[in-house]
């Protein structure tokens, strides 16, 4: 059992302060978008060397404001080759509707509210996401979100799967999350998720917490795994990270994470631990340019080894 490639924090901006500016093209609607490329080395205990060298992504997010209460989103993204198939995809496209000044409504497709880690690299402090948290995708349904205070806001879904990808309703998922800022430098979140599966419900609780202030930030975040397989797996997923900005363009990140999961049975396959490690220093050659690399060290046993890269990131 391991967690989905898609992640599940809508993309932010790194504390080394990579811009991610909108075109304007008229009075309604404006653009934006990135251009993402690696290369990678892998170096395991156990079996053979691996080099990467790969144009990872271009995105092209459009906004379109109908007017002070009703806007769209649609983004299209491009990653992979031809030959794996995954050229060229609509990534998520909804709209939102201001209810009020607290109450916002969205319907379409949209990306899960969970998780620290962004779904994007532009959100990223460093090149790879920790292989120890399970967050919720990309999902079709509907959502809303009510500001209480400015100290805590609620948030709800109903749509058609956390974790599978443009499910039917029959597979109804939940997606509930209460955020808590309770001073400018610290802010909580903490998400439920359940999606109903043939004969039984498997269902996520994560909470993480940053506290952001100058040049620091940190984060701690956990994941309680219920029922999560077929085969009614039980787990539990943690992260540490910190950045510390160095100067105006050069920054460092250091992250350690972990999963623990149990099985039904006693001595059930999907009974494991794994932790691994990760450095990032990053430099920002542009305010809208970022170039970074990673060391990460796997330390579990099936996947123990060291993995290097090197990403360079533009956004417009």
């Amino acid at each position: 059992m391991r967690k989905s490639v898609t992640m599940g924090l809508i993309a932010g901006v790194l504390s080394m302060g990579l811009a991610n500016a909108e075109i304007k093209v008229g009075d309604q609607l404006s653009l934006s978008g990135f251009l993402d490329m690696s290369s990678t080395a892998g170096f395991p205990d156990v079996g053979a060397k691996t080099y990467t060298a790969t144009f990872d992504q271009f995105e092209l997010d459009f906004m379109y404001k109908f007017s002070d209460k009703l806007s769209a989103r649609a983004d299209i993204n491009s990653a992979g080759t031809v030959a794996d198939g995954t050229v060229m995809k609509f990534e998520q496209g909804f709209l939102s509707y201001a209810a009020s000044s607290a109450l916002t409504v969205q319907a379409g497709k949209f990306l899960s509210s969970s998780g620290w880690e962004a779904a994007e690299p532009t959100g990223m402090y460093q090149y790879s996401w920790s292989d120890a948290l399970v967050y919720g995708g990309y999902q079709n349904g509907v959502n809303a979100s009510y500001v209480v205070s400015p100290m805590i806001s609620v948030y709800a879904a109903y749509v058609d799967g956390i974790w599978i990808a443009d499910g039917d309703m029959k597979r109804a998922g939940y997606e509930t999350q209460v955020a808590l800022m309770p001073t400018k430098e610290i802010t909580v979140k903490v998400t439920g998720m359940y999606e109903q599966e043939p004969g039984y419900g498997k269902s996520v609780l994560n909470a993480w917490g940053s506290y952001v202030t100058g040049p620091l930030t940190a984060a701690l975040e956990g994941d309680y795994l219920m029922n999560y397989a077929a085969e009614k797996d039980n787990g539990i997923g943690y992260l540490a990270m910190v950045n510390y900005k160095l100067s105006d363009v050069t920054a460092v990140t250091g992250r350690f994470s972990g999963m623990s999961t149990s099985g039904a049975t006693s001595g059930s396959a999907d009974d494991f631990t794994q932790n691994e490690i990760t450095v990032s220093p990053s430099y920002a050659l542009a305010p809208n340019w970022l170039i970074l690399a990673e060391a990460k060290y796997q330390l579990d046993d099936s996947n123990k080894g060291l993995g290097l890269a090197v990403e360079t990131t533009v956004t417009f």
